[in-house]
Order: C-alpha cells, then sequence, then structure tokens
C-alpha cells in the first residue's frame, strides 16, 4: 500500500487558554444559516467548517469533491455528552434536541457538499484517526475511490466552578 497523498488541509484552532494547565483551544461556534442547522451541533458545525477551510486551503471548489470518486471516512470519540448540555443550555430545552448520533456529521458533510461515495464511521479517538489513515490509503489502492475526505471532529464541554461568593460582599462594589 502506497502512502495517501495529502492534496489540501483544513484544520481549524483556536488560541490557548490564558490560564495555567494543560492548553486548551477556544473555537466560537461556527455558524450556517438554514433551518436545516437548526438542530446542529458544535460537532457539526466545525465539520463543515473544516472541509470549507481544507477546500479554501488546496484552492479547490465544492465540485472538487462532490460525487461518488470521494469517499468519507469520519472519526470521532462520540463525546455527544457536551454537545447535548451545550445545546440544551443555549436553546433552554429539549424541544428540537440536537442529532448527536456519530453519522449525523459525516452525512450533513455529504449533504453540503455532494459527496456520495464510499463512507465509513469510526469510533475511538485518536488510535481510530490511525486505522482511518490506513482505511483511505486501501481505498484508494483499491481503486474504490479517487479522493478521500478524511474528517476528525472532537469537542469537549469544559465546565469550570465559579469562584466562591463572600455572602457579606456586595455585587455593587
Amino acid at each position: 500500500m502506497g502512502a495517501p497523498h495529502v492534496r489540501a488541509l483544513g484544520i481549524l484552532s483556536g488560541r490557548p487558554a490564558p490560564a495555567p494547565g494543560p492548553a486548551v483551544w477556544a473555537l466560537p461556534r461556527p455558524e450556517r444559516t438554514g433551518d436545516r442547522f437548526r438542530r446542529a451541533t458544535r460537532e457539526c458545525l466545525l465539520a463543515l467548517a473544516a472541509v470549507d477551510a481544507m477546500l479554501e486551503d488546496g484552492r479547490a471548489t465544492r465540485e472538487a469533491i462532490a460525487g461518488d470518486g470521494t469517499a468519507l471516512l469520519y472519526v470521532t470519540a462520540a463525546a455527544y455528552g457536551a454537545s447535548n448540555r451545550e445545546f440544551i443550555e443555549r436553546r433552554g430545552g429539549v424541544m428540537h434536541f440536537a442529532y448527536t448520533a456519530p453519522a449525523v456529521v459525516p452525512a450533513e458533510v455529504a449533504i453540503e457538499f455532494g459527496v456520495t461515495g464510499a463512507y465509513g464511521i469510526l469510533i475511538g479517538g485518536a488510535p481510530s484517526t490511525l486505522r482511518a489513515i490506513r482505511q483511505a490509503g486501501q481505498l484508494l489502492d483499491e481503486g474504490r475511490c479517487d479522493r478521500v475526505l478524511l474528517l476528525v471532529v472532537e469537542v469537549q464541554l469544559l465546565v469550570v466552578p465559579a469562584p466562591a461568593r463572600n455572602s457579606s460582599q456586595s455585587h455593587l462594589s
């Protein structure tokens, strides 16, 4: 099996948090217009934004990845608890609850960018990313696709407790 050739790369990153400790990447929630995205999770919106960034990096159009010549491999650790909590807190309830099945993110990417080729989902975080790279090479070597869109998205919701208040202190001081 030959090594897959990377034509373009879309990486979204934020800035390190100012607090001491491990680096935390703070990314704003990407926005998409239209009713279809009303229930979109942060993972879904980040995935769409990452594909946009990849296309921009490769100076490619959406048409370049549309169709059955592009295989789509999606990797996640499936930490949807963060999305579920964020969705409830932001929207104020479970009405129109977010789609959080592992298939939703790659499905939205396929719909948005017209990808109709081979499709796979790998769950398990970093080890699954390595497996996906190998599978991408196999798909290419076996001639099952012309290109592979390998998408890895994971987010965490960090809950930072509020500092303890002294009840004798005024909020206006």
